[in-house]
């Protein structure tokens, strides 16, 4: 599992605590200080995961429609928060930690590419599966995105 930059350090040690395999962001990618990078993009962020065969958990929900062509690239499986409006961010950790046997399942089972989003009560609603004939429906600007391998 790669956490996203929406989860903290401390989120990463819950979850191995739970019988997870995690790594994050600021794990994987550092400066030339040896610190997390910043301003990683998020299709950088699906190569990046679909290459080590990561499940990549975000807090992004709508990276499933921001990002259909990326994504339509690769074999990545993504899960996301529902909202970012929880109280205490540990609600996420909580969830992941109960749905752990859920979240196996759905990473083994599902095709790929896939995307789905996880709410506070335990449930991971319904994959997405993505095909050729999907398109996005962005309507800012593209990111400006470089290779980073």
């Amino acid at each position: 599992m790669f956490l996203d930059d929406g989860f903290s350090q401390s989120h990463a040690t819950r979850l191995r605590d739970a019988g997870y395999e995690v790594q994050c962001l600021g794990d994987c990618f550092q400066d030339e200080n040896n610190k997390k990078k910043q301003g990683i993009k998020d299709p950088t962020l699906i190569r990046f995961c679909n290459t080590k065969g990561y499940l990549l958990v975000t807090t992004d929900s709508q990276m499933q429609f921001t990002h259909v062509e990326e994504i339509k690239k690769t074999e990545v499986t993504i899960l996301a928060t529902t909202h970012n409006g929880a109280k205490n961010f540990n609600e996420w950790s909580d969830a992941l930690i109960t749905l752990k046997p859920k979240v196996e399942r759905y990473f083994r089972k599902h095709p790929r590419p896939c995307f789905a989003t996880f709410t506070l009560t335990g449930i991971i609603n319904t994959p997405k599966i993505f095909t050729e004939d999907q398109t996005t429906r962005r309507r800012r600007p593209k990111e400006m995105d470089r290779v980073e391998d």
